[in-house]
C-alpha cells in the first residue's frame, strides 16, 4: 500500500528482490523505474531506502537552490569511510570549509591551465602504445590515462602502468565491497568470509602502501606545490601546530585522487561509446582535430578554435 507521505515506487517487492533488480542493471532499472513512477521514485531497500530524483529543476534544488536542506552524509556512512576515509568528498560543515579552502589553490585558473599540458602529454603517449586493428578495453585504457593525468597533476608522482593498473583494481574491489554492505543485512554479511570481504581488505591494504609511499617520498623530498605538499605543509601555513597526521593526508589524497579520475575515465568511456555508434560525427571530429592541430598537442587556447569537438564533449556529459 503506498505511503502518501512518500514519492512513488515500487511497492509489490521485497527489498531483497527490489536490490537484485537494481544490482543487475542500474542504469536500466532507474529508466523503467523513471518511466512509469515519475521524476522522484521511492525505492524501498530495507535499511538504504532511497529516492531517484531525476528531472534537472529537481536536481537543482538539491545541489544549489536549497543545498543547507540536504546533507551528503549517507545512511551507509560507515561503510563509505571504510573506503575513503575523512575528506573533502563526503565532508561538511566547518570540516568541509576548511578542507575546501585548504586544497583550493590547487585549483587555481593558472594551475588548472598548467594541467592542461600534463593532460595533452600523457594523452599523446597512451596513444601512441595503441597500433593499428588491436582490439581495447577502452574502460581500462581511459582509466590508466585519468589516473596518470591526476597521479601527476595532483600527487607530481608519476603513477607506472602496472601501479596504474594496480590502483584500479583496488579501487574496482573497494567499490564492490561498498555495494556488497549496502546489501539487506550487509553488516552481518560482513562479519562472514566471503570473497568480496577478504578482496576490499587487499585493496585497502594495497591503497594504502601506495598512498603512504607517496607521503612518504614527498616528506623526504620537502616543499613542492603540487597538492600533496600542500596537504602535508598546510598546518604549518596555518598556525604553526605542526604536521598533519600521514592517516588526515591519506584521506584527502585518496579522495582526490578517486574524484580526479574514475568518474573523468567513465565519461570519456562513454564520449568513445557514443562516436562509435555515430560514425559521421567521430570523422568530422577527428576532420576539426587533425585540420586546426596539425599533429601538434593541444593547449586551452585551441578551445575556441575546436567548437565541435567541444560540442561532442558537452553532449557526451549532458546524455551520461
Amino acid at each position: 500500500m503506498n505511503d502518501p507521505s512518500l514519492p512513488p515506487g515500487p511497492t509489490d517487492w521485497l527489498p531483497v528482490l527490489l536490490y537484485k533488480a537494481w544490482r543487475s542493471d542500474p542504469l536500466e532499472y532507474v529508466t523503467q523505474l523513471i518511466r512509469e513512477h515519475g521524476d522522484i521514485v521511492y525505492l524501498p531497500l530495507g535499511s538504504n531506502n532511497l529516492a531517484i530524483v531525476n528531472h534537472p529543476d529537481y536536481v537543482q534544488d538539491v545541489l544549489v537552490t536549497h543545498k543547507w536542506n540536504f546533507t551528503k552524509r549517507r545512511v551507509d556512512e560507515k561503510e563509505w569511510r571504510q573506503f575513503l576515509g575523512e575528506g573533502l568528498v563526503d565532508s561538511e560543515g566547518d570540516f568541509h570549509m576548511h578542507e575546501r579552502r585548504l586544497l583550493e589553490p590547487a585549483f587555481h585558473h593558472d594551475r588548472v591551465i598548467a594541467y592542461g599540458a600534463t593532460m595533452a602529454g600523457y594523452a599523446r603517449q597512451q596513444a601512441d602504445g595503441w597500433t593499428d586493428g588491436a582490439t581495447l578495453d577502452m574502460h581500462r585504457e581511459m582509466l590508466r590515462l585519468t589516473l596518470a593525468i591526476a597521479g601527476k597533476a595532483f600527487l607530481n608522482t608519476d603513477v607506472g602502468s602496472s601501479e596504474a593498473d594496480t590502483i584500479a583494481r583496488a579501487v574496482d574491489m573497494s567499490y564492490e565491497m561498498y555495494s556488497f554492505l549496502r546489501m539487506p543485512l550487509g553488516h552481518l554479511l560482513e562479519r562472514l568470509p566471503f570473497p568480496t570481504v577478504r578482496h576490499f581488505h587487499e585493496a585497502r591494504a594495497l591503497l594504502d602502501r601506495i598512498i603512504y609511499q607517496k607521503i612518504a617520498e614527498h616528506r623526504r623530498a620537502g616543499g613542492g606545490h603540487d597538492l600533496l605538499s600542500m596537504l602535508i605543509e598546510a598546518p604549518v601555513k596555518e598556525g604553526g601546530v605542526g604536521h598533519v597526521t600521514d592517516v588526515r593526508v591519506r584521506d584527502e589524497a585518496l579522495n582526490i585522487l578517486i574524484a580526479g579520475h574514475e568518474t573523468t575515465a567513465n565519461a570519456l568511456t562513454f564520449t568513445w561509446h557514443l562516436l562509435a555508434q555515430h560514425p559521421d560525427m567521430e570523422a568530422r571530429l577527428h576532420e576539426e582535430v587533425d585540420r586546426v592541430l596539425a599533429g601538434r598537442l593541444p593547449t586551452p587556447d585551441d578551445v575556441p578554435a575546436l567548437p565541435f569537438t567541444e560540442a561532442v564533449f558537452a553532449e557526451a556529459l549532458r546524455l551520461y
